[in-house]
């Protein structure tokens, strides 16, 4: 299903985000591809059109998120939700280690996992900043 979103929404939500992805803070100004406005939860899970449910994203955090609201992680495999960029603060789940995003919670685990943010080519990228 495809929703529209208006022009001054997407404009809110990038400003509001300070022109980086919610969730691996890429710089938008770095990359060669738009960001996408994603909806925190899907549609599908009952989730709006509303600002308070959308993120700036960059494709590749969006592409894996998917409708995606929770992960197994660690080796009990415990289902554990996604950072929710309205609702928790970054610098609660999350911490570098040079070009590394580190989890400092179950919840920054579950997201950087998930997301694939320490993928080799993201660590590649964020490097070459």
């Amino acid at each position: 299903m495809r929703v529209n979103i208006t022009t001054a929404v997407r404009g809110f939500v990038r400003e509001r985000a300070g022109e980086v992805c919610e969730y691996c803070h890429f710089p938008e100004s770095e990359s060669y591809n738009s960001y996408h406005v994603e909806h925190i939860i899907s549609l599908k899970h009952l989730g709006t059109s509303e600002p308070d449910n959308l993120a700036h994203a960059c494709p590749l955090c969006n592409m894996a998120k998917g409708s995606d609201i929770s992960t197994l992680v660690g080796k009990s495999k415990k289902l554990t939700r996604l950072f929710h960029p309205r609702r928790d603060n970054w610098d609660d789940h999350f911490e570098w280690d040079g070009v590394l995003l580190v989890g400092k919670s179950e919840v920054g685990e579950a997201t950087i996992q998930l997301l694939r943010i320490n993928d080799v080519d993201r660590l590649i990228e964020r490097q070459e900043l």
